[in-house]
């Protein structure tokens, strides 16, 4: 049986080296990136709450006080209309 070689796999190492060093110079950039557009977005986002007459938490405060209210006052309305029905189960 003679020894019969197939084509095997090539590949070019030096190829797949420069590709990784791209591929990680662009994760480097990327990050870059990152950072300086969210030190961009959080500066204006400081200086918006700053401007603000009141700050979020005394907004989020008085919404979430006044969400208890409502919800308190549509579930005693709920209560009332329902227990002033008659009873019609037989």
């Amino acid at each position: 049986m003679p020894n019969k070689q197939s084509p095997g796999f090539s590949l070019n190492s030096k190829q797949v080296i420069v590709g990784g060093a791209l591929i990680g110079a662009g994760a480097v950039i990327c990050l870059a990136g990152f950072a300086v557009s969210g030190s961009a977005l959080l500066a204006a986002v400081r200086g918006w709450v700053d401007e603000l007459e009141e700050p979020p938490s005394v907004v989020v405060r008085r919404t979430w006080a006044q969400t208890r209210k409502a919800t308190a006052a549509g579930a005693r309305a709920w209560r009332d209309e329902y227990s002033t029905l008659p009873d019609t189960a037989a």
